[in-house]
């Protein structure tokens, strides 16, 4: 596999800041390129955060400096691909668009997350609870949006949108339950409940496509790993190829009839999915069944074999972060309950690419051990369609409690919108 160097993001940086100590803080896919996030420290002066986006996707405006290639910076919160980030950022836009929507906000709208030229999220206190807060690219908003009315049409527990910006500004509701990160489940009662969800899923009136699937990330992650891991570039090309064989296999596919989709790659291709399902996306209710589903952002018609990869890829990198040991037990065994009816060389290969992508995550983190165990995982999955914690502990009978899970279990998936 030959290895196509990234961007020098860091020397792109020091054309700009001059002398001023940086520290890489992120790295991420973004179109055809990467944006790298950098803390700088000004000897002197204020630290703040710049990015380095090599994607050369199309903006309204520019933001901050750009060389003759088209590589850009810019400084946090000045992202061009979001531009009503700025806005609610300092406060003023999320207050401004709900107090015209009728909606009192009692407190500033706290940040939660945001994933450089993609999205970002915030919690807005009010009268009526919490709502949240999401800023995407403009050309996203109405999709989204419609995504969120065809899917509560078809009867799917999705969170209402409360109103919306064309700027790419969206509030919506909280969604119903409890965080499946933050309660206790069954590990076959939740995955029975995911397959259901799976079914309503299939069966919604959205007509809208899926975002690309994890695959047309692999290339990415395999040369970033390749570059940050030389060591083991050699068994990450014979990975790649099996990888790679695995995508093609299409006639494999064995899926639970509750689904609602049948083995055909027609059909396959014909279904409405998630796009990002993950654990991190549930709410339950007090019997652990599933009461509410968030970011449809990525959903439409696609292929059902990237959800259930997305779910077991998530569950088995959330347990090699988790350092309870209980924890992680009992997502391991959510994965194989899962596993159990989404299985195949196509859905292990997916799997696998998904793994990897948490190893880009984890090896960019300085956690060099971790990233080298979820590679051999992959390598297990593709292989032989095997699902056990990537660290390689024993399984434990004590059960795990809610602050067990959550406090170093994965949220997001790898490409959200």
């Amino acid at each position: 596999m030959p290895v196509t160097p990234f961007v020098d993001a860091e020397r792109v940086l020091r054309e700009v800041v001059d002398d001023a100590p940086v520290s890489a803080r992120s790295r991420a896919p973004l179109g055809d390129g990467t944006v790298t996030g950098f803390t700088v420290s000004p000897v002197g002066g204020r630290s703040f955060i710049a990015y380095v986006d090599d994607s050369h996707l199309p903006v309204a405006a520019e933001t901050g400096a750009v060389r003759e290639d088209g590589v850009r910076v810019w400084e946090h919160p000045a992202d061009p691909h979001l531009p009503a980030l700025a806005a609610v950022a300092f406060r003023g836009a999320v207050t401004d668009l709900l107090t015209r929507a009728g909606v009192d906000v009692v407190a500033a709208p706290e940040m939660v997350s945001y994933r450089p030229g993609r999205r970002a999220v915030l919690r807005v206190p009010t009268h009526d609870g919490t709502l949240w807060a999401k800023v995407v690219p403009p050309a996203k908003a109405a999709r989204i949006v419609e995504r969120h009315t065809a899917a509560r049409r078809g009867g799917l527990p999705v969170p209402a949108v409360r109103c919306w910006s064309p700027e790419g500004l969206l509030v919506l509701d909280a969604a119903e339950g409890t965080p499946a990160t933050a309660g206790r489940w069954e590990p076959s009662v939740l995955a029975a409940s995911v397959r259901r969800l799976r079914g309503r899923l299939a069966e919604s009136p959205l007509a809208l496509r899926a975002a690309a699937g994890v695959d047309a990330r692999a290339d990415w992650y395999l040369r970033r790993l390749s570059i940050a891991l030389p060591a083991q570039a050699a068994s990450l090309a014979a990975l790649a190829s099996a990888v790679t064989a695995g995508v093609a296999s299409a006639a494999d596919r064995t899926q639970n009839s509750a689904a609602g989709a049948d083995t055909a790659a027609g059909s396959r291709a014909g279904s409405v999915v998630h796009g990002d399902l993950h654990i991190g996306q549930l709410f339950l209710d007090d019997a652990g069944e599933v009461s509410g589903l968030i970011d449809l952002d990525t959903a439409g018609i696609g292929d059902p074999d990237q959800d259930a990869a997305a779910f077991l890829g998530h569950a088995l990198a959330s347990a090699s972060l988790t350092s309870d040991p209980a924890s992680a037990h009992r997502l391991i065994e959510l994965a194989r309950a899962f596993h159990a009816e989404e299985h195949g060389p196509r859905v292990h290969a997916l799997t696998a690419i998904h793994l990897l992508g948490h190893a880009v995550t984890t090896v960019d983190a300085g956690d060099e051990d971790t990233a080298l165990s979820l590679i051999r995982a992959a390598r297990r999955v593709v292989a032989r369609g095997e699902i056990a914690d990537p660290l390689g502990r024993p399984s434990t009978d004590r059960h795990p409690t809610e602050h067990d899970l959550s406090k170093r279990l994965l949220t997001e998936g790898f490409e959200s919108v």
